[in-house]
């Protein structure tokens, strides 16, 4: 299990869902502001939450947060109360015996 990918695509999958040209905006975004991609989602939650925060404002970030937190316990079947991103990037390098 490679966490950084299982981040990756949930964030992509969470970002089509809510609107296909929102993947496209983040990506240039990321790129534009961080110098960086949606690997950041993983690497640095925190940086990546504020940057999406100032994109999207404080509601929506968490709204996609919360979005993939449950995309992610469902597809891979993660029992647990998981509120942020942080929490669960850290039970999954658990599972994945990256920690």
């Amino acid at each position: 299990m490679n966490v950084e990918m299982i981040i990756v695509k949930a964030m992509e999958q969470a970002l089509q869902q809510a609107n296909p040209t929102l993947l496209d905006l983040v990506a240039f975004y990321l790129k534009n502001t961080a110098d960086s991609d949606l690997k950041l989602a993983y690497k640095d939650p925190q940086k990546f939450k504020k940057l999406m925060s100032s994109l999207f404002g404080d509601y929506s970030t968490r709204l996609l947060e919360l979005i993939v937190i449950k995309n992610i316990k469902e597809n891979l079947g993660i029992m647990g109360d998981f509120q942020t991103l942080e929490e669960l990037i850290e039970k999954l390098k658990i599972m994945a015996g990256e920690v």
